[in-house]
């Protein structure tokens, strides 16, 4: 399902077209920043005052309001808490840079603490491109699609490392059940997605 294009999201197409161009053609690395709650911008504002390039990837959607029942266009971040952040590593600039901006967290990585994840360019153009997608007026899905009898890979907690199935899918997708092994055997248990 598509929207009309809006002049508001005809501007965003043009910038976010500009965007693809530098990841394609300017030479830096992409790490990704985990950012503090709700602090996605003030992060991208800070590391850009020290002239670094940074993306935050939002989509466009249609929503009501609460009252009246219109339909208002809005934006949204397609992932909390997650900005992007090209490093000119030939010109000094380092993930540490990063690491000590106002609203950053962390930086992702595939260890606890262990050496940023780079974001190969294929991968972030795809971003990208579901971002004009969506301001071009293409409906994005949000969630997880997690079915029953899925395999799926536990990364945080407990249980990091695990591969489980999918036993059960809360409403909505927010969680799911599957068989953890814990404790000397199998062990059902809920786990957020």
């Amino acid at each position: 399902m598509t929207r009309p294009i809006t002049p508001a999201n005809y501007a965003m197409i043009q910038q976010l077209e500009l965007m693809m161009a530098l990841v394609r053609h300017v030479p830096l690395e992409w790490v990704v920043a985990w950012c503090n709650p709700r602090c996605e911008q003030r992060a991208a504002t800070a590391l850009g005052d020290r002239g670094v390039l940074t993306y935050l990837p939002m989509v466009a959607e249609r929503r009501q309001t609460g009252r009246d029942k219109r339909l208002i266009e809005t934006y949204r971040p397609m992932m909390v808490r997650y900005l992007f952040v090209g490093l000119d590593v030939a010109g000094g600039e380092t993930v540490d840079l990063v690491r000590a901006t106002d609203g950053v967290e962390g930086l992702l990585s595939v260890e606890r603490g262990g050496r940023a994840v780079r974001v190969p360019v294929r991968d972030l153009t795809r971003v990208i491109a579901t971002s004009i997608a969506s301001f071009r007026g293409r409906e994005i899905e949000v969630g997880h699609k997690f079915q029953l009898g899925d395999v799926v890979l536990v990364v945080d907690g407990p249980f990091a490392g695990q591969q489980v199935v999918v036993k059960g899918v809360a409403a909505g997708g927010e969680a799911v059940r599957a068989d953890v092994s814990a404790f000397g055997g199998d062990v059902l248990s809920n786990a957020a997605c």
